[in-house]
Order: C-alpha cells, then structure tokens, then sequence
C-alpha cells in the first residue's frame, strides 16, 4: 500500500501493520502534535467490506465506554481515503512480543489483564469475533491492555454463522473458534471469543499454535476434529494448573469452555497470586467463579450415549481389522430387525467395504493409514457425532413416529439439520486491524 498523500493532516511515523489494502500506521496530529494511530483504506486495492468494517469499528468503539478497548477519536476522508483516527497509548501488538516461550509470571500478568479487557467488552453485550495477538496491545512499561480492531464485532447475544467457502470465512484461521467456521450448525455468542483467547495463551506459553495447516480447509477441519498436545507436553515448565486452563479454553464444544471471560480471569489471579508467593501452582478445581449471568440454552442433544458408544465400537473394531463386520445380533425390542449397532456397522461398511480380496486388508490399511486416523479422529470430533443427531428409531418401523415411547420428528429435519454440520476450513486477517 503506498503511504498517505502529500498534505496528509497527519506526520506519519511508523508502520504497525499493513495488507489487503489495509495500513495501520502511529502518527502526528500536525494541527497540535497529538500522537494518534492511523488505519487507512487505499480505495485502489480495499474491498467494499473492508469500508462496512472500518465503519463498525468506529461506531461501535464510540459507543463503548472503557478504557480496555482502543478509543476512536475520528473517522475522516481526506482526498478519497477513508482513515480511522485512534488513539496512540504507546501500546504495542502482543505478536511482537511472541516466538520463544514466555516465562510464567510474564504470561499470568498480561494473561490476567486481558480476560479482564474481554470481560469488560462481554459486559456490555459485545463479542469480538476476531481476537488474536495482533487485536491485543501491550504497554510494556505501565502493563496495560488494550483490545484493538472491533470490525468484526456483534452486539448480538448468539450470532448464526452460515457455511460458506473457506476463503469468505470472516476472522483469522489460526484463532477462529469451530463454530465460527460454519461447520457446526451452532451459534456464536462470548465464548467464541474465550477459544480465541485459548489459542492466544496457547502460543504465549509454546510459542507455537496448538494447531498446524497449511491451508483455509486444513485450518477449519483442525479446529473442529483435531486434537493438540497439552501445552505442559510442548514445554514441561508450564504449571499443570496453567495447563489445564488453557485446554479448558480450547473444548471443542462451548458448553465444556468457561462460560465468561470474569470467571476465567477469576482463576488466572488465583494462578499468579500462588507463582508470585510461592514460584509453584498447587491444581485447584476450576470455574469456581465461573457463572453466567445470561441462561444460556444448550445446544447440544443429550440422551444419545448408547448410539454413540456403539458407533465408535463399530469403527474401532473396522479399523483394526481393515474389513467390515457382518450383521448377527437382533433389535432387543424389535427382535425380527438389526440392533442399532449393526445399523451402525452397516453405515460404515458400506464406506469401508474393501474393493480387492481379504488377503490384501493388512496392505491397505498401511498404506492408508494416514486417511483411517484422520477418520478416527473426525468421527471423535463432538460436531461429527452423527448418531447423536439420528433420531431414536428402529429399523423396523422406520416411520412410525413414537414408537417404542420414543421422540418423534421428521425424517426430512433430521436431514436438513446433519446436512450443515459437514467440516471444512479457513484464513483471514493477518495483522493488528488487517
């Protein structure tokens, strides 16, 4: 992006960020030499919703009144440019503080101070939707934080994210949280942002993302299905208890997160306030502190255990054969139909079915290896759970709502319903408000 045009009202100084038609720059207000920050639009290579996001950026940090999240002070067109006028706390990006792990009284003291930023944010009913370390300011001298960049941000209680191509996923890969790539058919609320902060804390103590890829699709089926190793693996001086906040953080499901960002800043005081008096974390349990004050309405089914259990035994007992089971056992209820596992089993043979002869199972099962973990783990994934969303039916009567004292609904929403939650993946933003 070329810099700013001559008769710019602003001296510009540095560059904090640039991309996409995006520039952040620290600058001079030249009128009475007040030190702002600067993001501007090149109107030759920005996007139109780079402009809607420049505008909610604006108007929603105007309507904030805390002093934890970047104050607009203007948003001004000079000579077709639209610039956001900020104010300049002297705070940096936390990604420049990032590479080699991060000692652990430095973590718990920045790591305290932002969930308390975020909670301010989720206490006056906004979610972010794009946190990451360059949407983090640090004053390395006074310790304050600051959120930056809110162009993303919802005023909504529970947001619905459609599924959409990879490459229109709104917010950053690495840092997304599952349900915000469209792939779970749940709705994004304030714990969105508490995985975010997860992979945040995750890279501070590692130095390095808990999950790896290489592309949008690789990136989304990550966040849903992959599993990482605890940050106490990657680097054995992490406290156990440290651990075990962070994992918390990065649950799948946001029902096994933290419900608020208060209650995760409850447990990262008690952390600090024991490594600052003893250089030691003792476990404790957590989320003592962690209670919402909004109902929240689970999104998840419950009562699907058995189908479950049987489901996995089948794939389980597929994978290390390498050939598909044979029906035996009868319905206990029905007992002239296949049981429910067998149902199972024969879903899955008729994926697994092998297309030469039984001599050769050994051979393709290593070879294909690689494929049978990735299926493994996608089927452990909690969103790829199909058979805690197939309806309590038997074969037998397939369509005979209730029978059995069982829930009844429509083949055809049941459908509609598992249609939506196939996985995917995706990129965005790379730096501070880019």
């Amino acid at each position: 992006m070329t810099s700013p045009p001559p008769h710019f009202p602003y001296t510009i100084g540095e560059t904090v960020a640039e991309g996409r038609g995006v520039a952040v720059y620290r600058a001079v207000r030249n009128a009475d030499g007040h030190p702002v920050v600067l993001k501007v639009l090149d109107p030759r290579s920005c996007r139109p919703k780079d402009l809607d996001r420049l505008k909610r950026e604006y108007e929603t940090g105007k309507t904030l009144d805390v002093g934890t999240v970047v104050r607009p002070l203007a948003l001004e067109r000079y000579e077709g440019r639209l610039a956001l006028v900020m104010e300049d706390s002297g705070a940096e990006p936390l990604d420049r503080l990032l590479g080699a792990p991060m000692a652990i009284g430095r973590f718990l003291d920045i790591a305290v101070r932002v969930a308390g930023a975020v909670s301010d944010i989720h206490q006056r009913g906004v979610v972010h939707r794009d946190l990451k370390p360059a949407n983090i300011l640090v004053n390395s001298t006074t310790g304050e934080v600051k959120i930056a960049d809110l162009g993303l941000a919802s005023r909504l209680p529970r947001d619905q994210q459609a599924a959409q191509p990879a490459r229109l996923i709104e917010g950053s890969l690495p840092y997304i949280s599952p349900e915000q790539t469209g792939r779970m058919n749940r709705g994004i609320d304030s714990r969105s942002d508490l995985y975010s902060l997860g992979v945040t804390f995750y890279q501070m103590l590692t130095g390095k993302l808990p999950i790896q890829a290489r592309d949008p699709l690789e990136w989304i089926h990550g966040h849903i299905a992959r599993a990482f190793a605890a940050p106490s693996d990657v680097v054995p001086e992490v406290p156990e208890a440290v651990a075990r906040i962070v994992i918390k953080l990065l649950a799948k499901m946001p029902e096994e997160r933290y419900q608020t960002a208060r209650g995760l800043r409850c447990d990262l005081e008690r952390c600090f306030e024991l490594w600052t008096c003893r250089g030691s974390i003792e476990p404790f349990p957590l989320g003592e502190q962690d209670v919402s004050g909004r109902l929240e309405i689970p999104q998840k089914l419950y009562g699907r255990d058995e189908e479950i259990a049987a489901l996995l035994g089948a794939f389980e007992r597929v994978f290390d054969t390498g050939s598909p089971e044979s029906a035996g056992s009868s319905c206990r209820i029905c007992p002239e139909s296949p049981s429910r596992s067998e149902l199972s089993t024969s879903r899955i043979s008729s994926i697994t079915a092998p297309t030469s002869s039984p001599t050769h199972a050994r051979g393709r099962r290593s070879a294909g290896s690689t494929s049978w973990q990735g299926s493994r783990q996608r089927l452990r994934s909690p969103s790829l759970r199909l058979a805690a969303t197939w309806p309590r039916r038997h074969h037998c009567c397939p369509r005979t709502p209730g029978a059995h004292g069982t829930r009844t609904r429509s083949r055809s929403t049941w459908s509609s319903q598992n249609a939506s939650t196939s996985p995917a993946t995706s990129s965005g933003p790379t730096s501070w408000s880019t």
